[in-house]
């Protein structure tokens, strides 16, 4: 258990440096997807992922991230 944290905290930190370096639209494309998937798992505790509610907020954050 703690091996397999380990390597997947590893990876997401290289991951995440690689984005940091890259920069510009990576950057932004890969923290919309982070953004779109933290608030799927956050809707799927209340079951509103599939909702009305759950798409406007997929809306809003797409269009807040388009904005930038």
């Amino acid at each position: 258990m703690f091996k397999t944290r380990l390597l997947s905290g590893i990876v997401l930190l290289l991951a995440l440096l690689g984005m940091l370096f890259a920069g510009g639209e990576v950057l932004l494309f890969s923290l919309t997807a982070i953004a779109l998937i933290g608030l799927y798992e956050f809707y799927r505790v209340f079951q509103i992922e599939k909702n009305v509610i759950g798409f406007a907020g997929y809306l809003v954050t797409l269009v807040y991230f388009l904005n930038m």
